[in-house]
């Protein structure tokens, strides 16, 4: 069985549990599998690979949203950086928050482990 072919037998297996897919499958997962990169599901990663991931996309979107509303003001980025600091840290703890979140959901769920990840339904 591929990644991919994993992947979407992991998301049958969550929606038959009641999960749904936007839970088993965040945006920032789907655009990883898209551009062809394995990253592991969020319910099967451990916390710390799971914050990661989320804090790169939250800082990234984040910053993006920072320079727009910039250019959209017109103040200057380095006059407004504190303000951006502040976000950047409020989205590494929204982050840190989801991966603690999704250990604790895997761990209630009684997930195996990746590799070994094979349901029988």
């Amino acid at each position: 069985m591929n990644f991919h072919q994993k992947t979407k037998h992991h998301v049958a297996d969550m929606e038959y549990l009641g999960i749904h897919r936007s839970i088993t499958t965040p945006l920032i997962y789907q655009v990883l599998w898209a551009l062809n990169i394995e990253e592991v599901p969020p319910f099967f990663a451990e916390w710390k690979r799971v914050f990661a991931v989320h804090a790169f996309f939250n800082i990234l979107i984040v910053t993006l949203l920072y320079f727009g509303f910039c250019v959209l003001v017109g103040e200057s980025a380095l006059e407004m950086l504190s303000l951006l600091v502040l976000f950047w840290f409020l989205s590494s703890m929204l982050a840190l928050l989801k991966a603690i979140r999704y250990k604790q959901d895997a761990e209630s769920l009684g997930l195996p482990d990746w590799d070994t990840y094979l349901s029988e339904r």
